[in-house]
């Protein structure tokens, strides 16, 4: 979610139109917890194709694995790849 605030609105003193001051806004973002989390978790998957798609890694399983035990991805979520794929790649394509 992206909000724009005028800087007279923010400093003190400052006006409240917008037309006299129109170069001096400042973009603001706003994203929750579970935003940064997503996008934490796709990084994470598309490094795990990209090991997969080059053939370093046999099985996906073994990403699943090396993600659990060796990063701390969280257990209950299965792994990487099986995380992945319960989400979709079309849905993991459009956040991305």
């Amino acid at each position: 979610m992206y909000q724009l605030w005028s800087l007279s609105r923010i400093l003190p003193g400052g006006n409240n139109s917008d037309q006299e001051q129109p170069n001096k806004i400042v973009l603001m973002v706003v994203m929750s917890f579970r935003n940064y989390q997503i996008r934490i978790f796709f990084l994470v998957v598309n490094e795990a194709c990209r090991v997969y798609a080059e053939g370093i890694a046999v099985k996906a399983a073994d990403l699943d694995i090396a993600g659990v035990m060796g990063m701390g991805f969280p257990p209950y979520r299965g792994g990487v790849m099986f995380w992945g794929d319960s989400v979709g790649s079309k849905y993991i394509y459009m956040r991305g």
